[in-house]
């Protein structure tokens, strides 16, 4: 309650000082000089109609003096609409402006809540593990036989299955949907190399900026891949106290190399002299040095985004597993993706006995998800078994990955179950927020005109199997849940077939990216038919025309980043390399 109040006192002052600068720009109004053709561009805005103020009738179509066009520009399309900030007001000539009025003050951001006692009496340690295209099935606790998983097997038995976890259908939506608190159409819907504007809009407080700010010592390890072209994107700017890890989607395990360069990038600069063994072993010993260097009564979080198991499918020698289920080259593909996540437990035990030895694991919480479901086709070694489809996908196979929460914290009368409520994977963000005693509302984001944050408290479902409260997600622009209804349209890749327990059983997956998916859009109901064989299209037509009218109404607010405001100078990612011993890295840096 005292967060609404605060948020609601932030939005009225908000508005009354965005009125002001209004009836200040409409003071202004004063005739164009001189006309030519092409002005300038910008983001597209919708004209509004303040009371007593008709619309526009005519408009500037272009202005010579550029520095001076500050009301006009042109629109998508051609047409001349006002620019953001400003109302609409009646034309008396061809070529109104505004005139050079002082800039507005900029939006006060709203202040915090007052912070609140943490609910488990102190703030408890959080390590929060990522898998990389680990299938659902890839592991022993999720019943496959091969699978040698005994450390997560043990950390499930002690915690709670998350049986209907969801994220995007491929990794760099889901990273930067989990550290900015925002469903991907939120935040960002798209893979981009770490030279491009992408990942997490700078604008925005991060989970890590939140948990930093309540006195956590943070610490990052592995793959990063949520914004990387300017310095601000890195994580020792984006709430991290201490980093280390690849700022791109994938690289060599052994080499770090993407390409002809090396992506490993420490805290502020290239992590000279560290590459050259595998990924795993280095991101591993980094969180253990982060546990060992813990100061005495300082909470802890780690964000640790494990490379295994993407490609390339690389292991060393003494992960894999030499037994007669695994066949000399035939079953080499699924023998190789076995050993990486062999690899990944064996080293998520290392990290939990660092915790018990230093003293700290009963006041811990862990949570384990996958990025997005494992890829099932072509040289993937993925199996997401019995659910339909993989990564690229909207089918559950894609978006509904294995996940636990486990660790000291958890009530035992919740240890070894599995819940089954909604939970998207921006939904930690709220939840670790409320564990630190701190405010949830993107504060920051909000005065720079970005959506705020989607994220639901799922304390009550870990803590007494009760709901957050969430019926509705939006997976992408194509699929949305209205519980316990699921719409998916398109033909999603081709890739939305079922698999068998034994997957893949060749040296090259026998899946054929010709399933012909949804192209009229399928509806399913996934708690009756979690596996989603069903299409209730028909029979339940106006269910379906129900979810597609919510997902378009719902998509009219998404955003894409794809600039980084007052990072504008920049290099080619070849100078950086030149300059930089052949190392990957951000391009721009403040302007």
């Amino acid at each position: 309650p005292r967060f609404g109040h605060w948020a609601r006192l932030g939005a009225m002052m908000w508005v009354a000082i965005a009125m002001a600068a209004v009836s200040t720009r409409l003071a202004h109004a004063v005739s164009c000089d001189s006309v030519s053709k092409g002005c300038f561009t910008g983001a597209e805005y919708k004209l509004k109609t303040l009371p007593g103020i008709s619309s526009p009738t005519k408009c500037c179509a272009a202005c010579q003096n550029v520095t001076a066009c500050t009301l006009w520009q042109i629109a998508k399309g051609g047409s001349c609409i006002l620019r953001n900030g400003y109302t609409s007001i009646e034309m008396k000539s061809d070529c109104v402006r505004s005139a050079a009025a002082p800039p507005p003050p900029p939006a006060p951001v709203p202040p915090p809540a007052p912070p609140v006692a943490p609910p488990l009496g102190s703030k408890p340690h959080i390590i929060f593990f990522l898998a990389d295209d680990y299938g659902h099935f890839n592991m022993g606790w999720r019943g496959n036989k091969e699978a040698r998983t005994p450390n997560m097997d043990a950390l499930v038995a002690e915690g709670v299955v998350l049986d209907r976890h969801y994220v995007y259908q491929y990794c760099s939506p889901t990273r930067s949907s989990l550290l900015s608190g925002r469903l991907p159409i939120h935040v960002n819907t798209e893979n981009k190399d770490a030279s491009t504007p992408s990942g997490v809009d700078i604008r925005m407080t991060t989970m890590a900026d939140k948990l930093q700010r309540a006195g956590y010592y943070t610490a990052h390890s592995g793959k990063w891949h949520a914004g990387g072209s300017c310095t601000k994107n890195t994580p020792i700017n984006r709430g991290f106290n201490k980093s280390i890890g690849y700022l791109s989607g994938a690289e060599d395990h052994y080499t770090q190399r993407v390409g002809n360069a090396i992506d490993l990038w420490e805290d502020d600069g290239p992590a000279y002299g560290q590459n050259g063994t595998y990924g795993g072993y280095i991101y591993t010993n980094h969180t253990v040095a982060a546990i060992n260097a813990l100061p005495e009564n300082t909470p802890l979080f780690i964000y640790h985004a494990w490379q295994e198991c993407h490609t390339p499918n690389e292991v060393p020698d003494e992960f894999l597993q030499n037994n007669q289920t695994f066949e000399p080259n035939y079953f080499e593909l699924r023998q190789v993706y076995e050993g990486m996540g062999f690899f990944l437990d064996s080293h998520i035990g290392t990290i939990v006995d660092t915790m018990k030895q230093k003293g700290v694991y009963a006041n811990t919480l862990i949570v384990f998800s996958a990025d997005n479901g494992g890829r099932e086709d072509g040289e993937f070694g993925g199996n997401n078994y019995p659910l339909r489809g993989m990564k690229f996908t909207d089918f559950e196979g894609g978006t509904k990955v294995a996940a636990f929460a486990s660790g000291g914290v958890i009530p035992t009368a919740m240890r070894g179950t599995t819940v089954k409520h909604l939970i998207h994977i921006c939904d930690w963000y709220a939840t670790f927020s409320y564990l630190a005693g701190v405010d949830p509302v993107d504060h920051a984001g909000i005065a720079a005109g970005l959506p705020p944050t989607d994220a639901m408290n799922t304390w009550p479902i870990l803590s007494q199997n009760a709901t957050s409260g969430r019926t509705t997600i939006v997976l992408s622009s194509d699929a949305i849940i209205v519980w316990p209804h699921k719409l998916v349209n398109g033909a999603q890749g081709g890739k939305g077939w079922w698999t068998s327990p034994i997957h893949p059983n060749a040296s090259q997956s026998s899946i054929k990216n010709n399933n012909p998916g949804c192209p009229n859009g399928c509806l399913f109901d996934i708690e009756a038919d979690p596996n989603e064989y069903v299409d209730l299209s028909s029979s339940l037509a106006p269910v379906k025309a129900n979810l597609t009218a919510t997902l378009a109404e719902i998509m009219k607010t998404s955003y894409q980043v794809s600039s980084t405001p007052g990072y504008t100078k920049c290099v080619t990612t070849k100078v950086f390399e030149l300059e930089h011993q052949g190392f990957l890295g951000p391009i721009c840096s403040e302007g």
